[in-house]
């Protein structure tokens, strides 16, 4: 590159003589010219080094692949060595010092082209960088009317790449053209390179004109009756160019006119270069009016390929309208006229050439004269002319700043098309115009004084006196308009108006409304007055004063909102402020509180006036203020009977006037007690059973998860007590999508927050886990509660119980159904305090975050919930599908028909909770819902289809152990449908209607089962079972499984038909060992047997071959089995 500085260095073979320097030199091709270096010399007695800089003139050929040629050097022997290339060691050395632009041509010569054609003479030109650095071409310049086709932008160009550049020649005059194309860059040598663009235009030219040989554009035939016609002249040339071969034939394809009544002698033309047509203009009218039209001369000049001369032929009928007839005039009331204009109407006038004007003339006097006023063809004070709108009949006279208060003559004449009027044909009215506003009015009567405090349950009353309208020396005015506290600012600036009753006279009264408290205080009434025209003026006000109170007193407290605190089972002492625009009644003031979210009150209590200021202290006794927190509320009553209740609190945006007051707990803080009082220990355990859901209703001081619970449960030991927080927030790649996968255990949970609920299990009996010191949330307020998509772990974030009724969500559509665990989930209508609950939900807009608002009412208790709830209709049924395995179970499952489900996900569906521990888990799978979940504890299905098939899995980690399965039908169940389970694993079905319990065995690592539910006709059932028999086909014993076993194993067999049943198990010397089934009576069916190892007498039977036999009415069959230990 440019500037860079090169070295070269030459190792040899064996010492050098370094008293002598090689000759080096480099070029593209030879002969090599460039002598290398500029410095050199011996750095050892085997390496020469020699270097240059690269710039514009080193080296001076071009850029390129660069050879070296390297000779001269001796040994010390002095033997010189052969000439070398540098190719010979693949050594080479590219130059690329920058752009280097070239154009294949310094000229472009378009020659003689037409200037009118639509195909405009284009040629190229090629851009070639000769260099191997890039080059930018930054613009190209061309002068019109030359212009450039591509590229217009900038653009670069690689080493040794080019660009074809397209110019178009564009003509609009007959003459010869010359202009520079400029390509600017950062070629290093020159920035611009020109190329000469030379090109010529012919074609022919026309001109229009008189027999003058004036330029015409206009052709006017004056007045020509009708029936005769008038015919003129126009001349059409080609005038000759300068340059005599540039000129050209002039074609006229067409000559027009836009009306029929003006004719031309020739549509075609032909005229050579200086030559000259006549062409005859008709004008033969065909009705009495004035004519205007437009003559056109298509041609093939291309700089006016149309020519256009204005026509214009007078045949009017020069007689005026004939009198307006049926005038109607618009007046306000009677003759009355307040407007700003006259309307005017009448009937429709018959002219050859239509109206086109009303001329008006207005007059204090009835008009004498003769002879049509002067108006100056302009508007005037008095009269004027208004254009009338095409086809109409109406218009409006302007009276505004024209005339003035009084009776009036209105004159009106017409003009037509041609601007034939006439005064002789006018027609009068008159009028009275009235533009006088009524005057001040003044108050006769009040029925409240000035001076006298009033209430809204008092009616204000005023009694005015009717000013006289000096204009009319008549009194007129229909309305009266009030603003309160400011004087009005205009016409439309009032409060309230009301209207009086004619006939008017002296004195009207009429009745303001005070019914804001924005009125409230010493204040100002203003009013004015309308007359029966509309004419009012707001600055014609009077005005009075006023004493009104609607207003309660105001209830403020001395300290800060902030200050909210009161300690546990201490009395609370505040000071309040309570003041009113005229006075309190002391004896009304009360002091109201209650337990933090509780409705019902706590006996009242009188408050204590500090001296005969505003200030009172108020006391709530020590057993009021609970670990539930506190609220209050003084009330207060006016001397007008407006009663207040406060203090007024800005802590949150409720409408409540209740006050909050938080509890400070000290010492352990709180825990969980029963109904009693009684404090209660975490569950202790290891099974499933023993996990609970735990948290915190109230605000740590210290909030860290094993700074709370080390103290009670002693050091984090995950084989004595484990914790769990389920951390649904997008921080753990695969939650919520795997629920699973969103438990963290205890050092890295997040802090105990009020709202917030944990996994907990403890093998350690009777520990009490309290909190510590803090406070109890602020009530009255709602709480918000950040949660997420999917599920999230919640509880009530107050001290007491709260109802799910009481809660609701922001940004999310999800119904709020509570469940709560115990050795599986259950739902329940109400969060108790110290307990966990989970809440499935999702986002109606998949971007905002999502809250859970809990309102801070208190519950009277745990309300389960009930199938009722689901709301069974007429039409609507369900099978509810309750799983149990040892202690663990599932219960609450429905697949149903519903009246008003909706086809996929709607509010009757509930999601299936997360798991934990040993579990169970029944479910649906909806992976197309496009939900955080795809397992679901319900599938509601629209009503109209009777024959329903539902699909749900069973999955439980419990090893070796019964699963059992039961199903009730509820609702408005089809009575006559079938109802089976296919066990699609065993490939067997279970009809539901006989027994309604299923029992299936786990297996080493527990189960994972697909079943198929189907409610309908036995020839529906039949088809949805598929390759499975709804009743076995023939008699079978199968294989028992697991085989070999330990300690126990399932034996299926298959009936038929309905049979006495014996399953017994012999030793392989055929000594009876245990007998499982002993002559039961079974129906039809697909059953199992399950043998645990044991004999009759409940002893455990040593490793080896058994055969278990099965006996029916007809049959017995034997298979081996084999117990290993």
């Amino acid at each position: 590159n440019l500037s860079e500085f090169i070295t070269v260095e030459l190792k040899f073979n064996t010492d050098i003589d370094t008293t002598t320097n090689p000759t080096v030199r480099a070029g593209l091709q030879e002969p090599f010219t460039f002598n290398v270096p500029v410095y050199q010399g011996w750095t050892s007695l085997r390496v020469w080094q020699g270097s240059f800089r690269v710039s514009n003139n080193v080296p001076e050929t071009s850029d390129g692949e660069y050879i070296f040629q390297i000779f001269g050097a001796k040994d010390r022997a002095g033997t010189k060595m052969d000439t070398t290339l540098s190719t010979v060691l693949n050594k080479t050395l590219f130059i690329c010092r920058g752009g280097e632009l070239q154009l294949d041509t310094t000229t472009l010569d378009f020659g003689i082209t037409s200037f009118f054609s639509d195909e405009r003479e284009t040629m190229t030109v090629t851009i070639t960088n000769s260099s191997c650095s890039e080059l930018i071409v930054s613009s190209i310049s061309v002068p019109p009317p030359f212009r450039l086709v591509n590229p217009r932008d900038s653009f670069t160009l690689p080493g040794n790449g080019f660009r074809v550049v397209t110019v178009e020649f564009n003509p609009t005059q007959r003459t010869s053209y010359a202009g520079t194309m400029t390509v600017f860059s950062n070629d290093r040598f020159q920035t611009s390179h020109t190329v000469q663009l030379l090109g010529s235009a012919r074609g022919p030219r026309i001109r229009v004109s008189s027999l003058s040989e004036q330029i015409l554009n206009s052709l006017s035939f004056g007045k020509v009756e009708v029936e005769s016609d008038s015919t003129l002249s126009i001349f059409v040339s080609n005038p000759k160019p300068t340059n005599a071969s540039l000129g050209d034939t002039l074609n006229v394809s067409y000559m027009s006119t836009t009306d029929g009544v003006f004719t031309v002698s020739a549509t075609e033309l032909t005229i050579p270069p200086d030559s000259t047509k006549r062409v005859d203009v008709t004008f033969a009218p065909t009705s009495r009016v004035l004519y205007n039209a437009t003559m056109q001369i298509i041609n093939d000049d291309g700089i006016t390929p149309i020519r256009t001369i204005s026509l214009s032929g007078n045949a009017s009928d020069e007689s005026p309208p004939p009198p307006i007839t049926g005038l109607a005039v618009s007046f306000t009331l009677g003759r009355l006229i307040s407007a700003g204009s006259l309307g005017l109407c009448w009937d429709p006038v018959n002219d050859p050439s239509g109206i086109s004007s009303v001329w008006y003339y207005f007059s204090r006097t009835p008009s004498t004269q003769s002879t049509e006023p002067d108006t100056s063809q302009t508007e005037t004070s008095v009269g004027g002319r208004v254009v009338l709108v095409p086809n109409t009949n109406c218009v409006s006279l302007p009276l505004l700043n024209r005339i003035t208060s009084g009776r009036w003559y209105c004159y009106v004449w017409l003009e037509d098309g041609n601007g034939n009027r006439s005064w002789a044909n006018r027609v009068e009215d008159f009028f009275y115009y009235d533009i006088t506003p009524p005057g001040i009015p003044t108050i006769a009567d009040r029925t409240i004084p000035a001076l006298q405090w009033f209430g809204r349950n008092e009616a204000y009353k005023l009694t005015i006196n009717i000013p006289v309208d000096q204009s009319r020396n008549s009194r007129d005015a229909v309305q009266v308009f009030w603003k309160f506290k400011d004087p009005p600012t205009s016409v439309a600036d009032y409060d309230g108006t009301s209207q009086f009753n004619p006939p008017i006279g002296e004195m009207e009264l009429f009745t303001v409304p005070f019914d804001s408290e924005d009125l409230c205080g010493k204040d100002s009434l203003y009013f004015w007055l309308a007359d029966s025209i509309g004419n009012v003026n707001f600055n014609n006000y009077a005005f009075t004063q006023y004493k009104f109170d609607m207003c309660p007193p105001e209830i403020t407290r001395i300290l800060p909102d902030a200050q909210n605190i009161a300690n546990l089972g201490q009395a609370f002492i505040d000071t309040v402020t309570i003041t009113d625009h005229i006075g309190i009644d002391t004896s009304s003031i009360r002091l109201h509180y209650r337990f933090g979210g509780a409705e019902s009150e706590e006996p009242s209590r009188k408050l204590t006036r500090i001296g005969s200021t505003d200030m009172y202290i108020l006391n709530i006794p020590a057993a009021g203020v609970t670990k539930r927190g506190v609220e209050y509320q003084v009330v207060a009553t006016d001397d007008l009977d407006n009663m207040a209740a406060g203090p007024t609190s800005s802590l949150c945006d409720s409408d409540s006037l209740w006050f909050p007051l938080r509890t400070r707990l000290e010492g352990e803080g709180d825990f969980r007690i029963d109904t009693d009082g009684r404090p209660v220990p975490l569950v202790a355990g290891d099974t499933t059973n023993s996990y609970q859901l735990f948290s915190v209703p109230y605000e740590l001081d210290n909030s860290q998860v094993l700074q709370v619970l080390e103290d009670d449960l002693g050091a984090y030991d995950n084989t004595m007590w484990r914790f769990f927080d389920f951390k649904n927030d997008g921080s753990i790649s695969g939650c919520p999508e795997n629920p699973e996968l969103c438990f963290v255990e205890a050092d890295t949970a997040r802090d105990f927050t009020p709202g917030r609920s944990y996994f907990i299990i403890t093998r350690q009996e009777n520990i009490i886990v309290d909190g510590g010191p803090g406070q109890t949330r602020r009530t009255v307020c709602n709480d918000t509660i950040q949660v997420y998509e999917g599920w999230n772990l919640i509880a009530t974030p107050f001290n007491f119980p709260v109802h799910k009724e009481s809660l609701s969500l922001i940004n999310s559509n999800s119904i709020v159904s509570l469940r709560f665990y115990a050795g599986g989930w259950n739902i329940t209508d109400v969060m108790e305090t110290w307990k966990g609950y989970a809440l499935f939900v999702a986002s109606d807009s998949g971007k905002d975050d999502i809250y859970l608002v809990v309102r801070p009412r208190a519950a009277p208790g745990t309300v389960s919930k009930v199938t009722a709830n689901l709301g069974f209709g007429p039409g609507d049924w369900a099978v509810q599908i309750s799983g149990r395995v040892g202690q663990m179970h599932d219960l609450e499952n429905w697949a149903g028909v519903l009246q008003n489900a909706q086809p996929g996900f709607d509010n009757f569906e509930l999601a299936e909770p997360p798991v934990i521990g040993q579990f169970l888990k029944v479910s649906f799978a909806h992976p197309g819902w496009n939900l955080p979940t795809d397992e679901f504890s319900t599938d509601f299905r629209p009503a109209g289809i009777s024959e329903q098939v539902w699909q749900f899995d069973v999955k439980t980690n419990e090893a070796y152990a019964d699963v059992r399965l039961s199903f009730d039908f509820l609702g408005d169940f089809p009575a006559n449908a079938e109802v089976h389970l296919i066990d699609q694993a065993l490939h067997s079905a279970h009809n539901l209607r006989a027994n309604s319990v299923y029992t299936f065995k786990s297996g080493r690592d527990g189960v994972e089962k697909k079943f198929k539910l189907i409610v309908g006709s036995h020839q529906f059932a039949t088809t949805q079972a598929g390759e499975i028999g709804l009743v076995p086909e023939q008699f079978e014993l199968l294989q028992n499984f697991p085989n070999p076993f330990n300690p126990a194993t399932s034996i299926r067999y298959n009936l038929p038909q309905a049979s006495g049943v014996s399953i017994v198990i012999y030793d392989l010397l055929g000594r009876k060992v245990r007998s499982l089934i002993d002559s039961e009576q079974k129906g039809a069916g697909y059953f199992s047997a399950r043998w645990n190892g044991l004999d009759d007498f409940g002893g455990q039977v040593a490793t080896g071959v058994y055969i278990y036999q099965l006996t029916t009415n007809s049959k017995s069959i034997s298979r081996k089995m084999i117990l290993m230990k």
